[in-house]
């Protein structure tokens, strides 16, 4: 992003915190909820802003250019932004601290798999792709720690109910919100994931760097909420 927008105006919100949420995230009820609560700590009126992104036609600049454009003229920040150690985001964001974390778990429709070393030789375990946990999984099955366990990367949850269904996954590592989608029967869940370590995702929020301030105000309300058992937990 050309550093001359960075500082672009935007309308006056008066009382109102709007905070953008993404179309179809898992976590989207999770959201609402938090950013109302996050409104309500700041004395403000909560905004709900749910963004028309296609995100089938994104380039290879991603979601950037309209998010950029959503927090210049409909939000102040966009909810459910992943925090990954080590991975920083452009230089014109700066995220809060965290206000919600989930596991990943293993599904899987044989009720004899409780963990990865439980797969059978040549077995195929689903994935999902642009992940930590992915490329974490994807290194170990390339080093040789699963035998020949094999590896489908997935981009949409209902790829897994239908290799799941079919027969051609064996299981597959999902993001725990993600369970209410998979519509199958005998559906069985394991939470033990050795020996990946990078076994859940946290989400924070989203802002201009230029609005420091709002953010340690947004921190401190995150804190207060999180102290008094307010915000929503899987």
């Amino acid at each position: 992003m050309a550093p001359e927008f960075y500082d672009a105006r935007r309308p006056d919100h008066g009382q109102r915190l709007p905070l953008c949420v993404l179309p179809g995230s898992a976590t989207a009820e999770t959201d609402r909820q938090t950013a109302t609560l996050l409104a309500e700590a700041l004395l403000l009126q909560p905004d709900i802003v749910t963004m028309q992104i296609n995100t089938d036609a994104l380039d290879s600049d991603g979601i950037w250019p309209d998010l950029f454009v959503y927090l210049i003229e409909k939000c102040v920040g966009m909810m459910g932004a992943e925090l990954i150690a080590g991975v920083p985001y452009p230089d014109w964001l700066t995220i809060t601290q965290p206000y919600y974390t989930a596991p990943f778990v293993l599904v899987t429709r044989d009720p004899a798999i409780k963990q990865l070393d439980d797969l059978p030789a040549g077995a195929m375990v689903g994935s999902p792709v642009y992940t930590p946990i992915d490329t974490e999984l994807a290194q170990m099955i390339a080093a040789g720690t699963f035998g020949t366990l094999r590896r489908q990367p997935y981009d949409d949850i209902s790829q897994v109910t239908r290799f799941l269904g079919e027969g051609t996954m064996t299981a597959a590592v999902v993001w725990s919100p993600y369970l209410p989608e998979l519509h199958l029967p005998d559906l069985h869940t394991s939470a033990n994931l050795a020996p990946l370590h990078l076994t859940s995702r946290t989400l924070g929020i989203v802002l201009r760097r230029q609005d420091g301030a709002l953010r340690d105000m947004i921190d401190q309300a995150l804190t207060a909420l999180q102290d008094d058992g307010s915000l929503p937990r899987p």
